[in-house]
Parts: structure tokens; sequence; C-alpha cells
């Protein structure tokens, strides 16, 4: 049940919730923002840099390949104070979705989980309309 790992890029610190989208792209939160490198291997790429003052955690492509979904707080925060959000990438066009919650994820089902205060929530979540 698996096999030997495989080294797909370096990164310059620790991998803030990577997540690999349907368009073959791997996605990791780093300091200085979201960052993206080809599942076959590559060199990561600046998608979406952190604003000042903002920390960023746990990005996801959403299924359009337009939009990512990821937690932001400011650096001085708890993480339950934080904002899941929706970017556009082409425009930069950002959505608050959530205010106050941690680690958002898009699941299948069409449904946006997430987490406050310990408590694991999902919320009816249409991908077309945010």
């Amino acid at each position: 049940m698996g096999g030997a790992p495989v080294t797909i890029a370096d990164v310059p610190t620790y991998a803030g919730g990577p997540s690999w989208g349907a368009d073959d792209m791997i996605l990791s939160g780093q300091p200085d923002g979201i960052w993206q490198v080809p599942g076959a291997s590559g060199t990561p790429e600046l998608l979406i840099p952190v604003e000042e003052g903002e920390v960023i955690h746990r990005p996801q492509m959403l299924p359009d390949g337009e939009w990512v979904l990821f937690t932001v707080a400011a650096a001085s925060v708890s993480w339950d104070a934080a904002q899941i959000v929706a970017k556009y990438v082409t425009t930069g066009e950002r959505t608050v979705l959530i205010e106050g919650g941690r680690d958002g994820r898009y699941v299948r089902t069409g449904h946006r989980v997430y987490v406050l205060n310990n408590v694991l929530y999902a919320v009816p979540f249409d991908v077309g309309g945010r």
C-alpha cells in the first residue's frame, strides 16, 4: 500500500496544508503566499501573495480551476478568528465566505467544511455562485 516517496519540489519553509487539484497543480501555503507547482514536479511559483499583516493556510483550488479557497488571519489573532475566503486567480477578486473559522475545505458533496472552536461545521456551497 504505497511506495517510496517522490520529491516534487523544494519549498522554502513548511508546506501549510498542501492540496492537489484536478488541474494537476499542487497548492501550498507559505509565509509569503500561496505557491503552486505541477504534480509532475517543477519549480514552485507564487500564485497569491499574502497581504501585509496576514497569515494564510490550507489553500485548495476549487473545481472550476479559477478560484482558490483558503483560510486567512491577521498575524496577531487566533485561527478561530480567521476568515475562510475565495480568491479569483485571474482578477484578484477576494470574497469572504465565512467570518470566524479555519481550515475551510470544499468537498464533492457540494459543501464547505470548516472548524470553529474545535467544532466541525458543514454548509452547502454553490461553487459557481460562491
